[in-house]
Protein backbone atom coordinates (compact mmCIF):
# COMPACT_ATOMS: atom_id res chain seq x y z
CA UNK A 1 0.00 0.00 0.00
CA UNK A 2 2.53 2.03 0.84
CA UNK A 3 4.73 1.73 -2.71
CA UNK A 4 1.37 2.34 -4.36
CA UNK A 5 0.67 5.69 -1.99
CA UNK A 6 4.37 6.56 -2.84
CA UNK A 7 3.27 5.86 -6.77
CA UNK A 8 0.91 8.38 -6.99
CA UNK A 9 2.68 11.05 -4.89
CA UNK A 10 5.22 10.65 -8.09
CA UNK A 11 3.25 10.56 -10.94
CA UNK A 12 0.85 13.81 -9.65
CA UNK A 13 4.13 15.42 -8.68
CA UNK A 14 5.12 14.57 -12.59
CA UNK A 15 1.76 15.79 -13.67
CA UNK A 16 2.24 19.07 -11.97
CA UNK A 17 6.21 19.68 -13.26
CA UNK A 18 5.05 18.69 -16.63
CA UNK A 19 2.07 21.39 -16.78
CA UNK A 20 4.34 24.45 -15.39
CA UNK A 21 7.11 23.16 -17.48
CA UNK A 22 4.65 22.97 -20.44
CA UNK A 23 2.38 25.73 -19.65
CA UNK A 24 4.62 28.36 -21.38
CA UNK A 25 4.25 26.31 -24.43
CA UNK A 26 1.07 26.16 -24.35
CA UNK A 27 0.36 29.66 -23.52
CA UNK A 28 2.44 30.97 -26.41
CA UNK A 29 0.88 28.27 -28.89
CA UNK A 30 -2.55 29.47 -28.43
CA UNK A 31 -1.91 32.98 -28.29
CA UNK A 32 -0.01 32.86 -31.98
CA UNK A 33 -2.90 30.94 -33.05
CA UNK A 34 -5.67 32.94 -31.84
CA UNK A 35 -3.70 36.40 -32.50
CA UNK A 36 -2.96 35.12 -36.02
CA UNK A 37 -6.58 34.23 -36.68
CA UNK A 38 -7.40 37.27 -34.65
CA UNK A 39 -5.19 39.48 -37.03
CA UNK A 40 -5.43 37.42 -40.07
CA UNK A 41 -1.28 37.25 -40.41
CA UNK A 42 0.90 35.08 -38.85
CA UNK A 43 1.89 36.39 -35.75
CA UNK A 44 5.35 35.29 -33.99
CA UNK A 45 6.06 35.34 -30.11
CA UNK A 46 9.29 34.56 -29.30
CA UNK A 47 9.03 33.63 -25.47
CA UNK A 48 6.16 33.15 -22.81
CA UNK A 49 7.02 33.06 -18.62
CA UNK A 50 3.70 32.84 -17.16
CA UNK A 51 3.16 32.97 -13.22
CA UNK A 52 0.07 31.26 -12.67
CA UNK A 53 -0.52 32.66 -8.87
CA UNK A 54 0.61 36.00 -10.00
CA UNK A 55 -1.51 35.87 -13.05
CA UNK A 56 1.74 37.70 -14.47
CA UNK A 57 2.02 37.41 -18.24
CA UNK A 58 5.51 38.23 -20.20
CA UNK A 59 5.95 38.06 -23.58
CA UNK A 60 9.84 37.89 -24.60
CA UNK A 61 9.52 39.26 -28.08
CA UNK A 62 6.47 39.56 -30.50
CA UNK A 63 6.61 39.89 -34.54
CA UNK A 64 3.00 40.60 -36.54
CA UNK A 65 4.24 39.55 -40.21
CA UNK A 66 3.28 41.90 -42.77
CA UNK A 67 0.06 40.54 -45.29
CA UNK A 68 1.97 41.86 -48.06
CA UNK A 69 6.02 41.13 -47.90
CA UNK A 70 6.32 37.85 -45.25
CA UNK A 71 10.00 39.00 -45.26
CA UNK A 72 9.35 42.05 -43.14
CA UNK A 73 7.04 42.22 -39.56
CA UNK A 74 4.91 45.96 -39.66
CA UNK A 75 5.29 45.71 -36.37
CA UNK A 76 7.80 43.95 -33.77
CA UNK A 77 7.89 44.40 -30.04
CA UNK A 78 10.76 43.59 -27.45
CA UNK A 79 8.99 42.75 -24.42
CA UNK A 80 5.05 42.99 -23.56
CA UNK A 81 4.39 42.40 -19.13
CA UNK A 82 0.53 42.28 -18.53
CA UNK A 83 -1.78 40.90 -15.83
CA UNK A 84 -3.36 38.15 -17.65
CA UNK A 85 -6.75 36.43 -16.87
CA UNK A 86 -6.96 32.82 -18.20
CA UNK A 87 -10.96 32.66 -17.53
CA UNK A 88 -11.25 35.44 -20.49
CA UNK A 89 -9.26 33.52 -22.43
CA UNK A 90 -11.60 30.43 -22.43
CA UNK A 91 -14.21 33.05 -23.00
CA UNK A 92 -12.92 34.06 -26.54
CA UNK A 93 -11.49 37.30 -25.18
CA UNK A 94 -7.86 38.38 -24.68
CA UNK A 95 -8.30 40.82 -22.02
CA UNK A 96 -5.28 43.00 -20.46
CA UNK A 97 -6.42 45.89 -18.34
CA UNK A 98 -2.97 47.18 -17.98
CA UNK A 99 0.70 46.75 -20.28
CA UNK A 100 4.21 47.55 -19.91
CA UNK A 101 5.80 47.20 -23.47
CA UNK A 102 9.64 48.03 -24.35
CA UNK A 103 10.93 48.66 -27.76
CA UNK A 104 8.10 48.81 -30.79
CA UNK A 105 9.68 49.11 -34.29
CA UNK A 106 7.43 49.35 -37.55
CA UNK A 107 8.27 48.07 -40.76
CA UNK A 108 11.12 45.26 -39.37
CA UNK A 109 13.30 43.53 -42.15
CA UNK A 110 13.58 40.23 -41.20
CA UNK A 111 15.34 36.83 -42.83
CA UNK A 112 12.53 35.40 -44.20
CA UNK A 113 12.22 35.07 -47.80
CA UNK A 114 8.92 36.64 -50.01
CA UNK A 115 6.87 34.75 -51.85
CA UNK A 116 3.89 36.57 -51.95
CA UNK A 117 2.86 39.29 -55.15
CA UNK A 118 2.01 42.29 -53.78
CA UNK A 119 -1.19 44.09 -55.29
CA UNK A 120 0.76 47.27 -54.46
CA UNK A 121 3.76 48.27 -55.98
CA UNK A 122 6.32 50.06 -53.86
CA UNK A 123 8.15 53.18 -55.20
CA UNK A 124 10.06 56.20 -54.13
CA UNK A 125 7.76 58.48 -55.53
CA UNK A 126 8.85 61.57 -53.31
CA UNK A 127 10.08 64.39 -55.59
CA UNK A 128 11.14 67.96 -54.06
CA UNK A 129 11.43 71.21 -55.18
CA UNK A 130 15.21 71.10 -55.38
CA UNK A 131 17.30 69.94 -57.84
CA UNK A 132 19.48 67.27 -58.32
CA UNK A 133 22.76 66.36 -58.87
CA UNK A 134 25.17 63.57 -60.21
CA UNK A 135 28.40 61.97 -58.71
CA UNK A 136 30.24 63.75 -61.42
CA UNK A 137 28.38 67.08 -61.10
CA UNK A 138 29.48 66.93 -57.29
CA UNK A 139 32.99 66.22 -58.16
CA UNK A 140 32.51 69.19 -60.67
CA UNK A 141 31.90 71.47 -57.84
CA UNK A 142 34.60 70.41 -55.57
CA UNK A 143 36.93 70.94 -58.42
CA UNK A 144 35.37 74.81 -58.93
CA UNK A 145 35.71 75.47 -55.45
CA UNK A 146 39.74 74.45 -55.26
CA UNK A 147 40.53 75.85 -58.38
CA UNK A 148 38.90 78.97 -57.18
CA UNK A 149 40.68 79.21 -54.08
CA UNK A 150 43.93 78.29 -55.46
CA UNK A 151 43.54 81.72 -58.13
CA UNK A 152 42.12 83.53 -55.08
CA UNK A 153 45.57 82.32 -52.72
CA UNK A 154 47.97 83.09 -55.35
CA UNK A 155 46.65 86.17 -56.72
CA UNK A 156 46.87 87.60 -52.82
CA UNK A 157 50.27 86.41 -52.70
CA UNK A 158 51.18 88.12 -55.81
CA UNK A 159 49.54 91.64 -54.35
CA UNK A 160 48.41 91.89 -50.83
CA UNK A 161 46.43 95.31 -51.46
CA UNK A 162 44.36 93.45 -53.95
CA UNK A 163 42.92 91.35 -50.91
CA UNK A 164 39.36 92.55 -51.18
CA UNK A 165 38.80 93.07 -54.67
CA UNK A 166 40.30 89.31 -54.83
CA UNK A 167 38.13 88.13 -52.12
CA UNK A 168 34.60 89.59 -53.72
CA UNK A 169 35.45 88.12 -57.06
CA UNK A 170 36.33 85.17 -55.06
CA UNK A 171 32.98 84.73 -53.56
CA UNK A 172 31.12 86.27 -56.62
CA UNK A 173 32.80 82.84 -58.40
CA UNK A 174 31.91 80.51 -55.62
CA UNK A 175 28.90 81.99 -53.52
CA UNK A 176 26.72 80.17 -56.47
CA UNK A 177 28.40 76.81 -56.40
CA UNK A 178 28.20 76.55 -52.78
CA UNK A 179 23.98 77.09 -53.04
CA UNK A 180 23.62 75.12 -55.43
CA UNK A 181 25.62 72.81 -53.62
CA UNK A 182 23.59 73.32 -50.23
CA UNK A 183 20.17 73.35 -52.18
CA UNK A 184 20.92 69.78 -53.44
CA UNK A 185 22.10 68.30 -49.95
CA UNK A 186 19.64 69.67 -47.72
CA UNK A 187 16.49 68.58 -50.89
CA UNK A 188 18.12 65.05 -50.57
CA UNK A 189 18.48 64.79 -46.97
CA UNK A 190 15.08 65.60 -46.49
CA UNK A 191 13.82 63.53 -49.64
CA UNK A 192 15.16 60.69 -47.84
CA UNK A 193 13.83 61.02 -44.22
CA UNK A 194 10.12 61.79 -45.81
CA UNK A 195 10.17 59.09 -48.22
CA UNK A 196 11.39 56.45 -45.11
CA UNK A 197 8.45 57.85 -42.64
CA UNK A 198 5.88 57.83 -46.00
CA UNK A 199 7.26 54.13 -46.79
CA UNK A 200 6.54 52.48 -43.32
CA UNK A 201 3.72 54.12 -42.89
CA UNK A 202 1.82 52.77 -46.22
CA UNK A 203 2.81 49.51 -44.76
CA UNK A 204 2.15 49.52 -41.53
CA UNK A 205 -1.71 51.87 -42.58
CA UNK A 206 -2.92 48.97 -44.88
CA UNK A 207 -2.23 45.99 -42.61
CA UNK A 208 -3.66 47.60 -39.85
CA UNK A 209 -6.46 48.80 -41.33
CA UNK A 210 -7.40 45.14 -43.07
CA UNK A 211 -6.47 43.73 -39.49
CA UNK A 212 -8.95 45.90 -37.64
CA UNK A 213 -11.32 45.58 -39.61
CA UNK A 214 -11.16 41.79 -39.88
CA UNK A 215 -10.80 41.36 -35.92
CA UNK A 216 -14.17 43.43 -35.99
CA UNK A 217 -15.79 40.00 -37.40
CA UNK A 218 -14.51 37.52 -35.46
CA UNK A 219 -15.69 36.00 -32.38
CA UNK A 220 -12.35 36.87 -30.60
CA UNK A 221 -11.83 40.42 -29.18
CA UNK A 222 -9.04 41.89 -28.08
CA UNK A 223 -9.34 43.92 -24.55
CA UNK A 224 -6.38 46.58 -24.08
CA UNK A 225 -5.96 48.79 -21.02
CA UNK A 226 -3.91 51.84 -20.50
CA UNK A 227 -0.35 50.70 -21.76
CA UNK A 228 2.92 52.19 -20.77
CA UNK A 229 5.09 52.16 -23.39
CA UNK A 230 9.19 52.78 -23.37
CA UNK A 231 10.69 52.48 -26.97
CA UNK A 232 13.52 53.99 -28.85
CA UNK A 233 12.83 56.55 -31.38
CA UNK A 234 14.78 59.80 -32.98
CA UNK A 235 18.00 57.76 -31.24
CA UNK A 236 16.50 58.47 -27.89
CA UNK A 237 14.69 56.65 -25.26
CA UNK A 238 10.87 57.70 -25.10
CA UNK A 239 8.67 57.07 -22.14
CA UNK A 240 5.18 57.55 -21.98
CA UNK A 241 0.71 55.63 -22.18
CA UNK A 242 -0.96 54.69 -24.83
CA UNK A 243 -4.91 54.62 -24.19
CA UNK A 244 -6.71 51.71 -24.05
CA UNK A 245 -8.29 50.19 -27.06
CA UNK A 246 -10.54 47.22 -28.18
CA UNK A 247 -11.36 45.03 -31.61
CA UNK A 248 -14.93 44.88 -29.92
CA UNK A 249 -17.55 46.23 -32.92
CA UNK A 250 -18.84 48.58 -30.89
CA UNK A 251 -15.81 50.06 -29.17
CA UNK A 252 -13.24 49.74 -32.53
CA UNK A 253 -13.51 53.47 -33.74
CA UNK A 254 -12.64 54.62 -30.81
CA UNK A 255 -9.33 56.99 -31.16
CA UNK A 256 -6.30 55.73 -29.70
CA UNK A 257 -4.60 58.72 -27.71
CA UNK A 258 -0.67 58.67 -26.71
CA UNK A 259 1.83 60.79 -24.76
CA UNK A 260 5.83 60.16 -24.75
CA UNK A 261 8.26 61.91 -23.52
CA UNK A 262 11.81 62.09 -23.61
CA UNK A 263 14.57 63.80 -21.43
CA UNK A 264 18.09 63.34 -21.29
CA UNK A 265 20.41 65.94 -19.97
CA UNK A 266 19.14 69.50 -21.01
CA UNK A 267 17.68 68.09 -24.63
CA UNK A 268 13.47 67.42 -24.28
CA UNK A 269 11.28 65.69 -26.36
CA UNK A 270 7.46 64.84 -26.55
CA UNK A 271 5.38 62.84 -29.43
CA UNK A 272 2.22 63.34 -28.87
CA UNK A 273 -1.40 62.41 -30.58
CA UNK A 274 -4.40 60.37 -31.15
CA UNK A 275 -5.17 58.32 -33.96
CA UNK A 276 -8.39 55.88 -34.51
CA UNK A 277 -6.47 52.72 -35.71
CA UNK A 278 -9.65 51.55 -37.88
CA UNK A 279 -10.08 54.06 -39.90
CA UNK A 280 -6.25 55.49 -39.68
CA UNK A 281 -7.70 58.71 -38.96
CA UNK A 282 -6.00 61.47 -36.86
CA UNK A 283 -2.58 63.30 -36.22
CA UNK A 284 0.76 63.36 -34.71
CA UNK A 285 3.08 66.06 -33.15
CA UNK A 286 6.54 65.90 -32.31
CA UNK A 287 8.60 68.07 -30.51
CA UNK A 288 12.10 67.78 -30.08
CA UNK A 289 14.25 70.43 -28.03
CA UNK A 290 18.25 71.37 -27.67
CA UNK A 291 18.89 67.94 -29.39
CA UNK A 292 23.17 68.10 -29.47
CA UNK A 293 23.82 68.40 -33.54
CA UNK A 294 26.72 66.77 -33.01
CA UNK A 295 25.29 63.31 -32.55
CA UNK A 296 24.92 63.26 -35.79
CA UNK A 297 28.00 61.80 -37.31
CA UNK A 298 27.99 63.70 -40.30
CA UNK A 299 27.84 66.82 -38.63
CA UNK A 300 29.95 66.24 -35.62
CA UNK A 301 33.19 67.08 -37.43
CA UNK A 302 32.15 70.50 -38.74
CA UNK A 303 29.89 72.30 -36.35
CA UNK A 304 28.40 72.14 -33.15
CA UNK A 305 25.11 73.77 -32.16
CA UNK A 306 21.13 73.09 -30.67
CA UNK A 307 18.44 71.63 -33.01
CA UNK A 308 14.90 72.00 -32.15
CA UNK A 309 12.13 70.34 -34.49
CA UNK A 310 8.98 70.67 -34.37
CA UNK A 311 6.89 68.08 -36.88
CA UNK A 312 2.72 67.78 -37.85
CA UNK A 313 1.49 64.66 -39.13
CA UNK A 314 -2.07 63.79 -40.52
CA UNK A 315 -3.10 60.65 -41.37
CA UNK A 316 -6.32 60.10 -43.32
CA UNK A 317 -6.60 56.70 -44.49
CA UNK A 318 -3.79 55.59 -47.05
CA UNK A 319 -2.28 59.60 -47.10
CA UNK A 320 0.12 60.84 -44.32
CA UNK A 321 0.66 64.54 -44.55
CA UNK A 322 3.40 65.69 -43.10
CA UNK A 323 4.97 69.69 -42.56
CA UNK A 324 7.90 70.75 -40.34
CA UNK A 325 10.33 72.90 -38.91
CA UNK A 326 13.81 72.31 -38.08
CA UNK A 327 15.87 75.38 -36.29
CA UNK A 328 19.67 75.37 -35.35
CA UNK A 329 20.96 77.60 -33.34
CA UNK A 330 24.30 78.67 -31.17
CA UNK A 331 26.16 77.37 -34.41
CA UNK A 332 29.62 76.98 -33.75
CA UNK A 333 32.06 75.86 -36.25
CA UNK A 334 35.41 74.08 -36.49
CA UNK A 335 36.46 76.28 -39.11
CA UNK A 336 39.92 74.07 -39.84
CA UNK A 337 37.60 70.95 -40.45
CA UNK A 338 35.60 72.74 -43.13
CA UNK A 339 38.76 74.27 -44.63
CA UNK A 340 40.46 70.99 -45.12
CA UNK A 341 37.16 69.39 -46.24
CA UNK A 342 36.83 71.62 -49.22
CA UNK A 343 40.14 73.89 -49.97
CA UNK A 344 42.81 70.92 -48.71
CA UNK A 345 43.38 74.05 -46.19
CA UNK A 346 43.49 74.12 -42.47
CA UNK A 347 43.30 78.03 -43.08
CA UNK A 348 41.24 78.35 -45.93
CA UNK A 349 38.40 79.57 -43.78
CA UNK A 350 40.30 82.42 -42.11
CA UNK A 351 41.54 83.24 -45.62
CA UNK A 352 38.19 83.96 -47.07
CA UNK A 353 36.37 85.44 -43.98
CA UNK A 354 39.16 87.79 -42.98
CA UNK A 355 37.17 86.68 -39.54
CA UNK A 356 38.27 84.88 -36.48
CA UNK A 357 34.26 84.38 -35.38
CA UNK A 358 33.92 80.52 -35.10
CA UNK A 359 29.93 81.65 -35.02
CA UNK A 360 27.27 81.31 -38.03
CA UNK A 361 24.03 83.00 -37.97
CA UNK A 362 21.30 80.54 -36.98
CA UNK A 363 19.70 78.05 -39.57
CA UNK A 364 16.08 77.26 -40.34
CA UNK A 365 15.10 74.66 -42.56
CA UNK A 366 10.90 73.91 -43.33
CA UNK A 367 9.63 70.79 -45.38
CA UNK A 368 6.11 70.23 -46.12
CA UNK A 369 4.90 67.04 -47.73
CA UNK A 370 1.73 66.94 -50.24
CA UNK A 371 0.43 63.53 -50.27
CA UNK A 372 -1.81 63.78 -53.18
CA UNK A 373 0.96 65.51 -55.34
CA UNK A 374 3.21 63.10 -53.60
CA UNK A 375 5.50 66.35 -53.66
CA UNK A 376 8.14 67.27 -50.94
CA UNK A 377 8.61 71.10 -50.89
CA UNK A 378 11.78 72.38 -48.92
CA UNK A 379 12.84 75.99 -47.85
CA UNK A 380 15.92 76.85 -45.87
CA UNK A 381 18.45 80.00 -45.27
CA UNK A 382 21.24 77.83 -44.84
CA UNK A 383 23.04 78.91 -48.26
CA UNK A 384 22.23 82.53 -47.14
CA UNK A 385 24.12 82.24 -43.59
CA UNK A 386 27.14 80.43 -45.43
CA UNK A 387 27.26 83.74 -48.09
CA UNK A 388 26.88 86.30 -45.06
CA UNK A 389 29.55 84.25 -42.68
CA UNK A 390 31.76 84.48 -46.21
CA UNK A 391 31.58 88.08 -46.52
CA UNK A 392 29.13 88.27 -49.17
CA UNK A 393 26.18 91.02 -49.79
CA UNK A 394 23.52 89.30 -49.85
CA UNK A 395 20.60 92.11 -49.67
CA UNK A 396 20.20 92.50 -53.74
CA UNK A 397 19.96 88.34 -53.08
CA UNK A 398 16.78 88.75 -49.79
CA UNK A 399 15.16 90.98 -52.28
CA UNK A 400 15.04 89.16 -55.25
CA UNK A 401 13.61 85.79 -52.95
CA UNK A 402 10.76 88.69 -51.48
CA UNK A 403 9.79 89.40 -55.33
CA UNK A 404 9.82 85.87 -56.16
CA UNK A 405 8.16 84.84 -53.28
CA UNK A 406 5.13 87.72 -54.05
CA UNK A 407 5.10 86.61 -57.71
CA UNK A 408 5.15 82.59 -57.18
CA UNK A 409 4.56 81.62 -53.55
CA UNK A 410 6.09 78.83 -52.46
CA UNK A 411 6.94 77.11 -56.14
CA UNK A 412 9.98 79.02 -56.46
CA UNK A 413 10.72 76.25 -59.48
CA UNK A 414 8.31 77.90 -61.92
CA UNK A 415 10.87 81.41 -61.43
CA UNK A 416 14.38 79.15 -61.77
CA UNK A 417 14.86 81.44 -65.23
CA UNK A 418 13.87 84.66 -63.49
CA UNK A 419 16.47 83.62 -61.14
CA UNK A 420 19.13 82.53 -63.62
CA UNK A 421 18.95 85.84 -65.05
CA UNK A 422 18.50 88.19 -62.26
CA UNK A 423 21.31 86.03 -60.28
CA UNK A 424 24.00 87.47 -62.81
CA UNK A 425 22.89 91.23 -61.91
CA UNK A 426 23.49 89.89 -58.02
CA UNK A 427 26.82 88.77 -58.49
CA UNK A 428 28.18 92.14 -59.75
CA UNK A 429 27.52 93.41 -56.23
CA UNK A 430 30.46 91.53 -54.90
CA UNK A 431 32.45 93.69 -57.63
Amino acid sequence: MKKILQGIIIFLMVLVVGFFGLKDTMIKRALEKELTNSLGTPVRIYGVDYSVFKELLELKGIGIESRENEAYDVVRIGNITTKFDYKEFLNKKLRADKIDIKDIAFNVKTDRKNTKTSAVQEENSVKTNTEKLSQDEIKAFAGILLNNYELFVKSVQNNPERYERARAIFLAATTPVIDKYVDYKIGSTAEEYISEIVKEYEAVSRNIQMGMKEAAQMEWSIEIGEVNISTNLFGKEFKGTISGFSTDKLKIEKAVAFDLNSLSGGETGKISGAVNLYKMEGGITTVINNADITQVKEVADYAKGMAFLNQKIVLNGDLIKITGDVEVKNIVLNKESIAKKFFDDKDAVEKITGNVSDRIGDMEISYKYNPERKTLSVNSNIAEEIGIYMGADVSQLKKLERELKDKYGDDIKKGKEEIKSKLEGFLKSFK
